[in-house]
């Protein structure tokens, strides 16, 4: 588990309005490579490996955005995500307003099912993946759902 954090001139002000991201990828790569992108866009980004190590984060960081591989040694990436939007305000304390998967399989629609708000396919550029993750956060909070896509 590794935490990249913006650089904060004058922090105060701006820690308060930092959001938080918690990348899990079992591909340590794929995951350094997402959690820099993100960084570099202003997040404060933790990262993991595993859907156990996830759920832990989920409790303790509270992040805004999720960015949740699909293949996960322990769990599916799907039933996780399931599991964290269905159990939304108890176990997670408020679960992430963004969930974006990512996969180099093609499984976008059973993602969509599943809660997720985008699905990226593999290999993704980081430019992408934090204008995604910006614009989705911009967006208005949907009541009662946790998905606008």
């Amino acid at each position: 588990m590794t935490t990249n954090k913006p650089v904060a001139r004058g922090a105060t002000e701006r820690e308060a309005t930092v959001q938080r991201a918690l990348v899990c990828d079992p591909d340590a790569m794929s995951a350094r490579f997402q959690s820099r992108a993100l960084a570099g866009a202003g997040f404060a980004v933790t990262t993991c490996h595993t859907a156990t190590a996830c759920e832990a984060l989920l409790r303790v960081e509270r992040p805004s955005l999720l960015i949740l591989a699909l293949l996960l040694p322990d769990m599916d990436g799907l039933a996780l995500l399931r599991r964290v939007r269905a159990d939304a305000g108890a176990e997670y304390g408020g679960a992430p307003r963004v969930a974006i998967m990512v996969s180099a399989l093609h499984a976008a629609l059973r993602a969509a099912e599943a809660g997720a708000d985008a699905f990226l396919h593999k290999p993704v550029s980081g430019a992408h993946l934090a204008s995604m993750a910006r614009e989705l956060l911009s967006r208005p909070a949907v009541s009662g759902s946790q998905s606008t896509s």
